[in-house]
Formats: structure tokens, C-alpha cells, sequence
């Protein structure tokens, strides 16, 4: 370093050093600092009282807090898991459940980690309750700190004849409805005590012949009626029928259709099960 920038560096430092014995109030200045190390200057000095002081200081905090609260603000924006409502999600059920669970798309599978309980053709008359829920108990998370969450669909395959003390139930029969009810109360009992969010998903509507259509609404009224006091009923026809009940298409918001269902009446096409997935998982 040359001489005339040793020069200008004890210069600029004893200016800067004066111009802070100016404004901080000599009750302030050290004893040992001499009140003559400055020229005098044509100023009128005031005092500064300290509580004076202390509102400088916090009003400076308040300044760096309003400038550090959009950087925070936005970082927290930026989660790309922000929208993602749980960290472990269980999908229970049948081919309807399976279907619900591809339509999940890849920014909330990114950021959840998905257990896949479904089984074509499953049901409450195939699987008895007590292994439903012991199904359910063997992939839950351990640590109780995670969001946990368990989506559950049957009953597209429920409304077949059962077997109860030697004799045949048929559906649709006082004594089918009753060996159903006591089916579903079992599982809902078990399904209220998991350490997880349940939700039971409404049976969608479907449009086949006249006695499966009206079996599909049986078991649908007698499963949200199994469900209140227990679990979360996640309604879903609402977003999927009309007043005329079951469609095909779905209108877009850009005026264009979207095939729902699947010709079967039953299943949804794959935007449909996408449609599904993401209405579930934004709480609708």
C-alpha cells in the first residue's frame, strides 16, 4: 500500500470517527476517548435522550424485518410441496380405489409417499373387516409425526349373495341389508381407532341395468350412513353426476368436454381418474 492511500485511509477513518462523536451523545463516549480528537465544527449540537436511542434501534429492526419478510416469504412460495396435504398416503379398495390412485399426479407423488392397498374385485363381502383394517395396520407409519392418511373405496363389488349361517343371502333382501350393515359397522369401528386421517370414499354412481344401479345406491346409503360418528365421508357425486344423475363428460373450463367414464358405466377413463384424484387430495 503506497503512501497516499495510508493517507487517505487515516483520513477517511478519522472523519468517519468524528462523525460519530458528533451524533452519539456524550453520556455515551467512553472516558478514556478525548472530546478534543475532532475539530469543532459550526453545529449546534443537541443531546439525545435514550429512550431516544432505543427507538432509533428498534425502528432500524423494524426496517430489516419488513426488508427480510418477502425473501422469507417467497422461499416458502417456492415449496414445491406446499399443495401436497399429507406425507404418507394409503389407498384402500377395489379396481375404483386403483383407479384413483394412478390419477395422482407426479408433483404430489414427488413429495408423498404412496402405499398401494387395492385389489381388483376386492370387497366387503370377499375380505372381512377385521383383515381390512389389519391390512391398513401393517404399512402405517411409525412415527406419529408424519401425516397419514388412508383413502378407502369399496363396494362396486359388493352386491352379490352371501353366505350367513348355512343359509344364502340374496341382494336386495331385508336380510342381505342387515348382514351388510353389521359388516360395515365392524369396519367402520376399526377404521375410527387407526392413528390416521380416514376417509371413506363415496361409491360413485354408476348406470348399468336397472338392479345394479339400484344396488350400487343401496350399499352407497348404507355406507355414509356406516361412516357418521367414525371417519370422514368424502363426497364425490357432486362433482361427477348432473341432475339426470350419471354422464359420460365433464365440461372443461375452456368450454371443451372430457370423457369421464369409462363405456362400461362403472370405471372412469384415465382423465377421469385424474379428475378424481386431484378433487380428493384439495380437500373438495
Amino acid at each position: 500500500m503506497g503512501k497516499d492511500d495510508q493517507n487517505f485511509g487515516q483520513k477517511y477513518t478519522f472523519e468517519m470517527v468524528c462523525h460519530l462523536q458528533d451524533t452519539i451523545p456524550k453520556a455515551h463516549i467512553r472516558h478514556h476517548q478525548s472530546p478534543h480528537i475532532c475539530p469543532r465544527r459550526n453545529v449546534q449540537k443537541q443531546s439525545l435522550p435514550h429512550h431516544d436511542l432505543l427507538s432509533w434501534v428498534r425502528g432500524l429492526a423494524c426496517v430489516l424485518l419488513m426488508l427480510l419478510s418477502p425473501l422469507h416469504a417467497k422461499a416458502e412460495t417456492n415449496d414445491p410441496c406446499a399443495t401436497s396435504p399429507y406425507d404418507h398416503l394409503i389407498m384402500v379398495g377395489d379396481s375404483l380405489a386403483q383407479g384413483i390412485l394412478s390419477g395422482i399426479g407426479p408433483d404430489h407423488r414427488r413429495c408423498m409417499k404412496i402405499i398401494d392397498l387395492t385389489q381388483v374385485s376386492d370387497g366387503l363381502l370377499n375380505t372381512s373387516p377385521e383383515e381390512w383394517v389389519k391390512r391398513i395396520l401393517g404399512v402405517l407409519p411409525r412415527d406419529h409425526t408424519k401425516r397419514a392418511a388412508v383413502y378407502m373405496l369399496i363396494g362396486t363389488n359388493d352386491i352379490i349373495a352371501m353366505r350367513k349361517n348355512r343359509k344364502i343371502l340374496r341382494p336386495g333382501s331385508d336380510e342381505w341389508d342387515d348382514a351388510y350393515r353389521e359388516k360395515l359397522t365392524r369396519l367402520m369401528d376399526g377404521l375410527g381407532k387407526l392413528p390416521a386421517e380416514v376417509h371413506w370414499i363415496e361409491l360413485p354412481i354408476t348406470d348399468r341395468d336397472r338392479k345394479t344401479t339400484m344396488m350400487h345406491n343401496r350399499v352407497r346409503a348404507m355406507q355414509e350412513e356406516a361412516a357418521r360418528g367414525h371417519i370422514r365421508y368424502r363426497h364425490l357425486n357432486n362433482h361427477i353426476a348432473d341432475l339426470d344423475g350419471f354422464r359420460f363428460y365433464l365440461a372443461r373450463e375452456d368450454g371443451t368436454k372430457m370423457r369421464l367414464r369409462y363405456k362400461d358405466r362403472i370405471h372412469f377413463t384415465r382423465h377421469g381418474y385424474e379428475f378424481l384424484a386431484t378433487t380428493l387430495l384439495q380437500g373438495n
